[in-house]
């Protein structure tokens, strides 16, 4: 079975209501130039994750000289959908492309499936490119992080108190850092040394910025009604709210 490409208007990006990926697969993607981290990430199955230069994106790159946003990734059921995204064209180099390589137009959606994808675009001033890798899930996948982006599903709430008051709901990749952050008390385990350090490392954040995030967010809290004191009290809240954080946030 060979990628398929599905013409889409630009505007018309997939979003989280398409069926997540098979649980037994994972999707590793890599962002090399443009200034980004090099890292490995994993892609979320049931959100997106967009590569582009804004904070909001889920793997982010600083380059001025590249388009704004350059794909968005979608989980679908035997693996996941890559929209180009930028005004460029978009070359897919892969086992399954006829010749190898094969590029698409802008708004163009590529099925990638179970192997090694490497995505770049035409016309850029310096190189870069996506590295994708689709494969069965291993017990230490466990240690990479997920690409999450700050986007809001439509269907959520926020949290609501005793008195009705509702907070606006929480963004993908901010529910997902709370998750991280506070993953001792959504697992019943005891804080672990230089928590918010690891949690940091582990999100390819610096420490300070995981603490300004979490208080940014308990303020946000604190100006609905609620009264919390300190990012323990922020982790409790969360965890034991009934709309709150759940061990499923870990796996977006």
């Amino acid at each position: 079975m060979r990628s398929a490409t599905v013409a889409a208007p630009r505007a018309a990006l997939p979003g989280p209501s398409s069926a997540p990926a098979l649980p037994h697969l994972v999707g590793l993607v890599v962002v090399r130039g443009g200034g980004a981290s090099g890292r490995q990430w994993r892609l979320p199955r049931r959100t997106t994750a967009t590569v582009g230069r804004r904070e909001r994106h889920g793997l982010v790159f600083p380059a001025p000289w590249a388009p704004a946003e350059l794909a968005c990734f979608t989980a679908v059921p035997d693996g996941w959908l890559v929209t180009n995204a930028s005004r460029v064209r978009m070359q897919v180099e892969n086992d399954w492309v006829q010749g190898g390589a094969a590029t698409w137009k802008p708004g163009a959606v590529v099925m990638l499936q179970r192997g090694e994808h490497r995505l770049q675009w035409s016309g850029l001033d310096k190189p870069f490119a996506v590295s994708v890798s689709i494969r069965s899930r291993r017990l230490d996948d466990q240690r990479i992080a997920y690409a999450v982006d700050s986007t809001i599903d439509s269907g959520a709430s926020g949290l609501r108190d005793a008195q009705g008051i509702v907070d606006a709901p929480m963004s993908a990749a901010l529910r997902y850092r709370m998750a991280v952050l506070y993953r001792h008390l959504l697992e019943g385990e005891p804080e672990p040394p230089n928590v918010l350090a690891r949690r940091a490392e582990f999100l390819g954040t610096t420490e300070a910025e995981l603490f300004d995030v979490a208080n940014r967010y308990r303020r946000r809290l604190n100006a609905s009604g609620a009264d919390l004191q300190s990012l323990l009290d922020l982790g409790e809240f969360l965890v034991r709210h009934p709309e709150g954080l759940t061990r499923s946030d870990l796996d977006p």
